[in-house]
Formats: C-alpha cells, structure tokens, sequence
C-alpha cells in the first residue's frame, strides 16, 4: 500500500516538473518570437560576384515586421551616405577589412529630421557602394554585416556573402549607376542606355540595377540628366549612392 501511494507520488513529481520544463520551453520560445517580431530588422542585398575594378552595391533593407508603425535613426545606416562605420566586412581568413569613409560627429540625441518612418509590414530600402566605406583590394569572398544596431535601433539580421572576381572597369570617373524601381525592365534600360551609345559594365539583377560607361562626346551630367528622364528610373549618380523607397 506504502509503495503504490509513494510510486504515484514520484510519477506525479515527474510529470509535474515534465510539464513545468515544456511550460518553461514554450515561455522562452514565445520570448524569443516576440522579440524578433517586436522590432526593425536589417537585411542586406548583394550580387554573388563582382568584379575588382568595378562597383559593390549593396542594398540595405529595414523591415518592420509588426502591426505597428516604428520609427529609426539614419545614424549608422547607409540612409545617410557612407559617414560611418555601420558594416564588419572580413575576408575569407576573417581578417577585418579597414574602414575609410567619413566619421561624422553626431549631435545626441539624434534630431527629428534624422528619423525614418516604416509602415506596419512595410520596407525601406537604400543601395550603396561599399567601395566607398571599405578599402576592397583583393579578389576572394567577403563577410559583410551590419552593425550600427546599438546607434538605430534596428536589429542587425544575417550576414551575407559576396564574391569578389578578377575584371572590372579600372577607372570610373565617367561611370553611371542607375537604379530602377522593382517594377522597371532592366533589360529595356540597358537596351536603351547601349542605344544611347554608353557600355553597360554591369548589371545588377539582385538590386535592379546597371552600371554604365558614359559615351565619349556626352558629359557626365547630361548623360544623368537623359537617364533620369526614363520611366522606371529611381535615380542616376555618379557617386554609387542612391536611396530607394517602396
């Protein structure tokens, strides 16, 4: 009679702590989905191969996965140009590459004006060249990974990988990036930029976009005017920076 009453109790123990473990999983498990999905998250976007000699643009994706509208800083994203360290970029032997873009000073706390709005569900997006930050001088793969998160609040996301292949353009000073909408034909821009008598260099499939050399006779800015005037067209720079929005 002792032994069933004390084989009961243990096996009521066991179930009871049983039950307290799973309880404890699942509480820790919908911790952990709540914060993922309470929050702005960064995505980063890239070819799988680029040349040396040519552009890396990379697009950089803020996504509000709630139902509510959030808000973040431009400090440490590419949203203000390259003015600060916002990637780890490492070679293949995780050695970090140097970053030699601007430093900017900031005024704390950030200004209203240096905020971004995303729409519940929504995504906000900028395309960048990461030449213009990071000193890329050999071919090889590369870590890249976003890093401004304690500055804008938004959460770092995944590492991506890209590839960097002998070629290239050496020299870029009469070089265009043009950049599309998500619904524009790249091929019918690229179509229409070798009609205008300039080299495409490159297209990026990834990004919707092209890199381009501008023909000899026209000059760089009335090749950016032209371009700019074609449907689908986000914007033209000769800098590598463009922001797109959808």
């Amino acid at each position: 009679m002792i032994k069933n009453v004390l084989k009961s109790a243990v096996v009521l123990a066991i179930l009871g702590l049983t039950t307290q473990c799973k309880s404890i999983r699942n509480a820790a498990s919908h911790s952990d989905k709540t914060q993922s999905d309470s929050r702005l998250y960064a995505s980063l976007t890239g070819e799988e191969n680029y040349p040396l000699h040519d552009v890396i643009m990379i697009k950089f994706t803020v996504t509000n996965p709630t139902d509510d509208t959030l808000t973040f800083t431009q400090y440490h994203t590419p949203f203000e140009g390259m003015m600060s360290k916002f990637l780890t970029v490492k070679d293949s032997a995780g050695n970090e590459i140097n970053y030699i873009g601007a430093m900017a000073r900031r005024v704390m706390p950030p200004p209203a004006d240096t905020y971004h709005t995303v729409a519940p569900g929504a995504t906000k997006s900028v395309s960048f060249d990461l030449k213009k930050g990071y000193k890329i001088e050999k071919t090889g793969p590369y870590t890249l990974q976003y890093e401004g998160e304690n500055i804008s609040g938004i959460a770092s996301g995944k590492p991506i990988v890209i590839t960097i292949v002998p070629g290239g353009e050496t020299g870029i000073d009469k070089n265009l990036i043009i950049m599309l909408s998500e619904e524009a034909s790249l091929e019918a821009i690229a179509k229409e930029a070798t009609s205008y008598g300039a080299e495409v260099l490159y297209k990026y499939n990834a990004l919707n976009g092209l890199a381009i050399k501008i023909p000899e006779g026209k000059s760089v800015d009335e090749a950016m005017e032209h371009f700019k005037k074609l449907q689908g067209v986000v914007s033209v720079s000769k800098d590598q920076i463009s922001t797109i929005q959808h």
